[in-house]
């Protein structure tokens, strides 16, 4: 009988090897920036998370550890010419998995 349950409890196992959560909430979707720029996020892994790194039109500009749930990364949108950006968030979970946010930004000088 013991047998019957070990999928089961497999397929629970193997529910939890899924890609962390991730969600930026500042800047919003859209917003004008200028500057230095907070990119402020939430992330979340039941498996714990191991990275977070910021990308700018698909350029990593910067890499963090992970001390809280809460977390921000900055960008110096001085270094580039007026125009629409695309920021993306990417986590990655310490079993290798990853979750990625993005949003667009306009850079206004």
């Amino acid at each position: 009988m013991k047998l019957l349950f070990a999928p089961l409890l497999l397929a629970t196992l193997l529910t939890f090897d899924s890609n962390p959560q991730v969600a930026i909430y500042s800047p919003g979707d859209g917003t004008t920036v200028s500057g230095k720029v907070q990119v402020i996020f939430t992330a979340y892994d039941p498996d714990g998370l191991s990275k977070f790194e910021l990308y700018v039109d698909g350029e990593l500009v910067q890499t963090l550890l992970p001390t809280s749930r809460e977390q921000y990364l900055s960008w110096n949108s001085n270094r580039v010419k007026p125009g629409e950006y695309e920021l993306m968030v990417r986590v990655y979970d310490k079993l290798g998995n990853v979750g990625d946010s993005t949003i667009r930004v306009v850079v206004e000088k």
